[in-house]
Formats: structure tokens, C-alpha cells, sequence
């Protein structure tokens, strides 16, 4: 806003150029940054959403990302779709879990943390869908990460969760994160980062 008869400028901002942009730049001034993604990705423009995510993977994938935590949005496509871009199934697991998702998943190329969801189903079952941990060094300092997923995924929709255990609780929540930065810590890690898509009231507590 300004006075009367001032000129106004109104300018564009976001987009994945943009961004790939402002990440190059502050890659340029702290070569030693790690740029984390945190929930909320493959959901939510048009392009995502009439194709599983899918047409937004490869544009993500070029900017870099150096480690990331899917969020509950992340989720929506369901459980075939939820294990097929971030979990392990076995080659037997994933030919029917594409049969179920009706196409092939594109995947991020950065290692995607959550550690708090197991799976219930399948071969793997009792297993972490996702790491809770991934260890990086930066600069020689030694990075420890501890990834927590969103947990409301069961709220949205039953079906979104099936052959998924979310964990829940605060006593629960911080033993996981207490549990995993003494490992990272009896490891080496220098510094724990806890990457967490709860959401900021949960984060705070």
C-alpha cells in the first residue's frame, strides 16, 4: 500500500524455479547447509494430484534435497501408494502393491526418514515403513537426524492407514526421540537434528 496516486508493483513469488533458485544461492554462500524437506510434498497442486504425486517427483528431485520426512498429505493416495514411494516391499510386495496403485510410483532420490509408522501387513510386517535415523557428515561435523512423520493420518481416513501403525502419544513421542539421539550420539554424531511433520503444538510439547 502506499499514497495516493503511487505506483503499485505487485510481484510473483514460489514456484519450484524460484525456489531452485534461492537454494542454489544459499548453497553458494554456506556450501556446508544441508537442505532438509519436510512433509507435505507430492500433494496439493492439480499436477500431483491426478497422477499420484508423480508429476511433481523429478521436479523435486533436482533441487537437491538432501533428506527429507513425508507429511500426512503425503499419505492421501493410500497405502499402496504410501509403500510403493516410501517403503521397501519385497519385488513379489510391489508387483501387487502396483496392481493395487493401477500405475508405476516415482520415488524421491533423497532418503526419507519416519521411523514412527510400522507396518502391520506383508512380509515386512512389525517393520518401520521408512528409517528413524540417517547419519551424515558435513564439513567433517558428524550429523545425526531422527525423522517423525504425521501421526493424524488414521483422523483423516481409516482407509488412508490401513497395514499402518502410526505410534502416538507425547511419552511415546519423546522416548523415540530420546531413544534414537543416544544412538546417533553413541555413534558419533556431533550434532542430533530432530526433523518432525507432528505439527509446531506437538513439536512444542
Amino acid at each position: 500500500a502506499g499514497q495516493a496516486g503511487a505506483a503499485t508493483h505487485l510481484g510473483e513469488r514460489g514456484g519450484l524455479a524460484r525456489l531452485a533458485t534461492l537454494i542454489k544461492r544459499q548453497r553458494a554462500a554456506y556450501p556446508a547447509s544441508v537442505l532438509m524437506n519436510i512433509g507435505d510434498t507430492y500433494h496439493g497442486g492439480v499436477e500431483a494430484l491426478f497422477t499420484d504425486g508423480n508429476a511433481i517427483v523429478d521436479p523435486v528431485n533436482a533441487l537437491g534435497i538432501d533428506i527429507g520426512v513425508p507429511g500426512n498429505w503425503d499419505f492421501a493416495y493410500g497405502p499402496a501408494v504410501t509403500r510403493l514411494r516410501y517403503g521397501s516391499p519385497t519385488p513379489l510386495e510391489r508387483r501387487m502393491l502396483e496392481m493395487a496403485a493401477g500405475l508405476t510410483i516415482k520415488r524421491p532420490d533423497f532418503p526419507e526418514l519416519g521411523g514412527n509408522v510400522s507396518l502391520t501387513m506383508g512380509f515386512n510386517a512389525g517393520q518401520p515403513l521408512m528409517p528413524a535415523t540417517r547419519m551424515m557428515t558435513m564439513d567433517g561435523v558428524r550429523v545425526g537426524f531422527i525423522g517423525i512423520t504425521s501421526d493424524i493420518v488414521p483422523e483423516m481416513h481409516k482407509m488412508l492407514a490401513v497395514g499402518l501403525h502410526f505410534l502416538s502419544g507425547e511419552a511415546a513421542y519423546r522416548d523415540y526421540v530420546n531413544i534414537h539421539a543416544a544412538q546417533l550420539r553413541a555413534d558419533g554424531a556431533q550434532l542430533v537434528v530432530v526433523m518432525s511433520e507432528l505439527g509446531i503444538h506437538k513439536d512444542a510439547r
